[in-house]
């Protein structure tokens, strides 16, 4: 919001001052029409561009406490047209950016083919959550040499631990075949 001059007594968000406080913030928005999506992208962009303006100024150039950036449904509520090219360079910064993606195809429709493979091969951690039929991300997965590990529940007493077994490599019939598991919540 714009101040509509220096007496302004709205409430200002500023991006700078956010980021030296120990503050949360939570953008949400869902895609469709009368999204808020193209706002949530400036409130993200304009946030994330603070913290490294300010971990630049900071020892090592980075972040004392890092800034955890969750970016769920990336391609549908936060299209951040700049993240691949960024996403390497955030992590020394202390800036670490989870992106949850529903799939590899809506992915390239906002990065394009180059900036998503950027993006995917710069992340530190992948995850496939199964359920994805696009044959050729299968067949990427499967020549990456991907590591499926399998979800174990560990009970000691009346409490339940998750953990995952010794890991093995999945072939494509496998990948392709994975569900994601829920779990009862009394478990959790």
């Amino acid at each position: 919001m714009n101040p509509s001059g220096p007496n302004d007594p709205r409430p200002q968000f500023i991006p700078e001052d956010f980021i030296a406080g120990k503050n949360t913030l939570y953008a949400l928005s869902k895609e469709g029409a009368g999204t808020a999506g193209p706002l949530v992208t400036s409130l993200t962009v304009a946030t994330a561009t603070a913290a490294e303006e300010y971990a630049a100024t900071q020892a090592g150039g980075r972040l004392a406490v890092p800034m955890v950036c969750v970016l769920d449904e990336a391609a549908n509520v936060c299209r951040w047209e700049n993240l691949p090219d960024l996403y390497s360079h955030y992590g020394p910064r202390g800036i670490v950016v989870s992106t949850f993606l529903q799939s590899w195809p809506q992915s390239i429709d906002v990065w394009g083919e180059s900036g998503m493979k950027k993006l995917f091969s710069t992340a530190n951690v992948f995850t496939y959550g199964g359920n994805v039929k696009e044959e050729g991300f299968l067949k990427m997965l499967t020549r990456w040499s991907y590591v499926c590990a399998v979800p174990v529940v560990v009970v000691f007493g009346s409490r339940a631990f998750f953990t995952n077994s010794v890991p093995r490599i999945a072939p494509r019939a496998r990948i392709a075949a994975t569900v994601k598991a829920t779990w009862p919540a009394s478990m959790l």
